[in-house]
C-alpha cells in the first residue's frame, strides 16, 4: 500500500524527535541542537545531536543519522511504511487505504494462500504415497485397498 505523500509529510512535521526518543539522559542544549547520550551505543559523554527544527539526528560517535522515520525503523526493526503507520498512530492520524489497493493486496494474499495450500497438499500426498508403497509399513493399507478392488494404477492416478 502506498501512503499519500502529504500524510508522510504531516507525520514527519508533527513528530518531535525529542519526545519520540524521550528516554535520553544528560540532555543539554547546544545552540539550535540538543545533545544527549546516543541510544544506539553505550557512551559516557553526549555525542548524539538532535536538531528539532530540521527533524534530524546525528551521532558523532557511531555515525548513525536520520529523521523520525529512520529512528523508528532502526529501533523497532520496521520498514518505512510500518514506521509511518506507527508514528501516525501515535499522533492520531488515520491513514485511509485506497479500495483498489486493498482489493489488490487481498487478491495477492489469497493467491499466496492457494499456492501454499497446494504445496502443503503435495507434501501430504508424497508422504502418504511413500508410506503406502513401503512394504513393511503399509501391509494393512495395501490389503485394504486390494480388498476394495482398487488397483495400483488407480492409486497412482488418484494419488
Amino acid at each position: 500500500m502506498s501512503i499519500p505523500q502529504e500524510i508522510i509529510e504531516e507525520v514527519r512535521r508533527r513528530t518531535s524527535l525529542i519526545d519520540l526518543i524521550g528516554n535520553l539522559q544528560n540532555v543539554r542544549r547546544a545552540g539550535r541542537s540538543v545533545m544527549a547520550c546516543c541510544p544506539f551505543h553505550n557512551e559516557k559523554t553526549p555525542s548524539f545531536s538532535i536538531n528539532e527544527e530540521d527533524g534530524l539526528y546525528h551521532c558523532f560517535g557511531c555515525g548513525k543519522k536520520g529523521n523520525v522515520f529512520h529512528y523508528v525503523m532502526e529501533t523497532r526493526q520496521l520498514n518505512f511504511a510500518e514506521a509511518v503507520r506507527f508514528l501516525a498512530n501515535r499522533l492520531g492520524i488515520t491513514i485511509v487505504e485506497n479500495n483498489d489497493e486493498r482489493q489488490e493486496r487481498k487478491f495477492v494474499e489469497e493467491k499466496k494462500r492457494k499456492i501454499l495450500y497446494g504445496e502443503i497438499l503435495a507434501l501430504a500426498v508424497n508422504i502418504y504415497r511413500e508410506h503406502l508403497f513401503d512394504i513393511q509399513k503399509s501391509r494393512l493399507a495395501q490389503e485394504y485397498l486390494v480388498n476394495r478392488k482398487i488397483s495400483l494404477e488407480m492409486i497412482d492416478f488418484f494419488h
